[in-house]
């Protein structure tokens, strides 16, 4: 079901992604992966999740 999906996006210096738990959620998986490779801005990825329709995106540091 889509109230049983969520991210957590992790960086561990700066603000480029790290890493990422994503549950129940494909497409941002699939945006996740690419953005760990390259090095994408953290709160560009919160920002693209947020408007894919979720009700929240967790910034873990």
């Amino acid at each position: 079901e889509e109230d049983q999906r969520f991210a957590v996006l992790y960086s561990e210096s700066g603000d480029s992604l790290t890493g990422a738990l994503v549950v129940n959620w494909p497409r941002a998986l699939v945006n996740t992966r690419r953005a760990v490779a390259t090095r994408t801005d953290r709160a560009e990825v919160a920002a693209r999740l947020s408007g894919d329709g979720a009700r929240s995106v967790t910034p873990a540091v």
